[in-house]
């Protein structure tokens, strides 16, 4: 598979931020895969256990796994650019077997995923300054963003963090019952509100797990732009929650 080199990424995102143009920028990494691999190539137990790293997993019924799986997709196919694992992770890793046969029909611009970080972090400035924002993700980092970017507007939804994030996101809140349920609540508050409100020229910036790929989807089909950064919001918070991160990148 060919990847798009960063210059062609960066040109790629200032063109249609610039121009208004809808698109989404998803990453697809090995727990939406193995999300997308059931029921064909990867048991219930498999993709239960990757599902439940965003949420508790084992209170949905078969027919929300299918419509998780399926949404994955749909934001696959529907991307202006995905960013998948590397070549090497492709040939040499067994969890990203039969990837080929899943996305054979997709005609998608692709980028390295852990590269597509770097890209982000090294041109947020230009990116970022002067749009109006929305994001979406468990990390409350907006006096950050408006100090580091400068957009010229900014909105934070606050959505319930993965498991092993939430003493880190929300301190002294121990418990998961402080927050609403991503999704069978706050899944659908946000889909309406997505829905209902004009998105031509707003830029999302998400991180909310495999649900983001399905938010990133709504808001270019109803005409913004959205890119899923995921764990970088992480970092620029200041938690370290993935190897790749570094921690050069936390905001001030």
């Amino acid at each position: 598979m060919r990847y798009l080199h960063f210059t062609s990424v960066t040109r790629m995102l200032i063109e249609n931020l610039n121009s208004k143009r809808p698109f989404s920028l998803i990453r697809l990494g090995d727990g939406e895969y193995t999300v997308l691999k059931y029921k064909k190539w990867t048991t219930r137990a498999r993709c239960l256990d990757r599902i439940n790293r965003w949420f508790d997993a084992f209170k949905l019924s078969e027919k929300e796994v299918i419509s998780i799986r399926n949404q994955i997709l749909r934001a696959c196919q529907g991307a202006s650019l995905l960013g998948i694992a590397s070549a090497n992770e492709l040939r040499y890793y067994s969890k990203w077997k039969s990837f080929e046969a899943i996305c054979k029909s997709l005609k998608i611009p692709l980028i390295n995923t852990f590269f597509f970080h770097d890209v982000l972090k090294l041109n947020y400035k230009e990116i970022l300054k002067g749009r109006d924002i929305v994001c979406i993700t468990c990390r409350d980092i907006e006096d950050k963003i408006k100090k580091n970017f400068a957009p010229a507007t900014i909105k934070t939804i606050l959505i319930r963090p993965e498991k092993f994030a939430w003493k880190s996101c929300f301190k002294g809140q121990d418990t998961r019952s402080d927050c609403k349920d991503h999704y069978h609540v706050q899944f659908e508050e946000i889909y309406k509100m997505i829905m209902s409100t004009p998105q031509k020229g707003l830029l999302y910036l998400i991180g909310a797990g495999g649900l983001g790929k399905s938010y990133c989807n709504l808001v270019k089909n109803q005409g913004g732009m959205g890119i899923d950064i995921g764990s970088l919001f992480d970092i620029w918070a200041g938690a370290q929650t993935r190897p790749y991160l570094k921690r050069g990148w936390i905001l001030k």
